[in-house]
Order: C-alpha cells, then sequence, then structure tokens
C-alpha cells in the first residue's frame, strides 16, 4: 500500500501495477471530470 504514496513512474505500467482496477477507476474519474469541465465551459460560453 505504500507505493501508492509514491508518484506514478512508467516502470509500474510495465509491472502491470498493483492496483490495475484504481488505475482504470483513476482514468474514468479523469475523463468524466474533462468531460463535465467542457459542458460546464459550452454552459456558462
Amino acid at each position: 500500500m505504500r507505493q501508492v504514496v509514491r508518484p506514478r513512474r512508467p516502470g509500474k505500467w510495465a509491472r502491470g501495477g498493483a492496483t490495475p482496477l484504481l488505475d482504470q477507476i483513476g482514468i474514468v474519474l479523469l475523463i468524466l471530470f474533462s468531460a463535465a469541465w467542457l459542458v460546464v465551459l459550452l454552459i456558462l460560453g
């Protein structure tokens, strides 16, 4: 669990990662956040 605190590095992906599920959730949340931000900009603009 200590590796979660460390900054992400390409080696983590090469290794497969200790928490691939959390990585996928993080990517999905990032995409949803970006989409929501674009929607807010469209509404305000």
